[in-house]
């Protein structure tokens, strides 16, 4: 099967408006086409992504930058904890392929606001795919980045955080939502998913109504009235499967005006969301050695 180019160099940085991150993309594409090695502005590596990692924690204005370790691999987190007198518990942001943890339309904007609404944020940085990918290249950013949420989850409970809820945006919300369905005892690990703009595709190894039969814990499906054929094609099918499975705590949430990075809307975004939560999560108890949620 043919499968979609997800990812490139410049995919990274062509929709991010900032003029900072022209630097950034100059500075990869003279080292990368500089290199005797990597063609210029394909391979995407491990190294490669320590390299891109090192540049773009020097943009970062907002938030702590940690280093968090997988296997011989450290990847990037960004954390910022509660700042109201009152802390909800932790939200893992999971950003979409050709992204990246600081990305400024939808994961920047959550991650920023809504610690200042009781929630503890920490993005974390996806696994960078070859451009022109393998498909065993998928299988295994699927498994590092089930592993990476696994991490930034045992994170929050090192930090005496276990009320704790994951947001994922395109196929970031497709790797979070099947790590999630994979857990035994999902409301222990879990207590929440908003998935924003998910679509099946050539590169999702399970389709998303498959996906959403076996979910336990409550579900929150954000979309864009202005948003991709790709993402509003899937809108009935899922509501159709949540009913038909019987899925009570699945909702949709359509958001006027939205395109498919929601520009400009990011404040209603950020309060639709916020809303969602705050009625869903904290109600929840999880019980976790005989520990207090917080």
């Amino acid at each position: 099967m043919k499968r979609k180019k997800p990812l490139h160099c410049k995919s990274i940085f062509n929709q991010t408006p900032s003029k900072a991150w022209s630097f950034i993309l100059h500075f990869f594409c003279i080292a990368i086409s500089t290199s005797a090695t990597i063609p210029p502005c394909q391979a995407l590596d491990r190294k490669l992504e320590a390299q891109f990692i090192h540049e773009l924690k020097k943009q970062i204005k907002t938030g702590k930058t940690i280093d968090l370790q997988q296997g011989n691999t450290v990847f990037l987190g960004i954390y910022i904890p509660a700042s109201s007198p009152r802390s909800h518990g932790g939200i893992v942001l999971v950003h979409n392929v050709g992204g990246h943890a600081d990305w400024p339309e939808a994961i920047a904007p959550l991650r920023i606001e809504l610690p200042k609404y009781g929630w503890n944020t920490l993005s974390i940085q996806l696994p960078l795919l070859p451009n022109e990918p393998r498909d065993t290249d998928y299988e295994t950013l699927f498994a590092d980045g089930a592993s990476r949420i696994k991490i930034a989850l045992d994170y929050f409970n090192t930090e005496g955080i276990y009320n704790v809820l994951i947001i994922g945006q395109g196929i970031g919300a497709t790797i979070a939502l099947d790590y999630i369905v994979k857990q035994k005892e999902q409301k222990n690990s879990v207590t929440g998913f908003v998935g924003l703009s998910m679509y099946d595709n050539a590169y999702n190894l399970t389709k998303l109504t498959s996906l959403l039969k076996n979910i336990q814990i409550p579900v929150l499906d954000v979309y864009g009235s202005l948003d991709t054929d790709q993402v509003i094609s899937g809108i009935l099918e899922r509501k159709n499967s949540a009913k038909k499975f019987g899925i009570s705590n699945y909702k949709q949430l359509k958001l006027i005006g939205a395109d498919h990075r929601y520009t400009g809307t990011e404040r209603r975004l950020v309060k639709r969301i916020r809303s969602w939560v705050d009625r869903y999560a904290p109600s929840v108890e999880i019980d976790i050695s005989g520990k207090t949620p917080r």
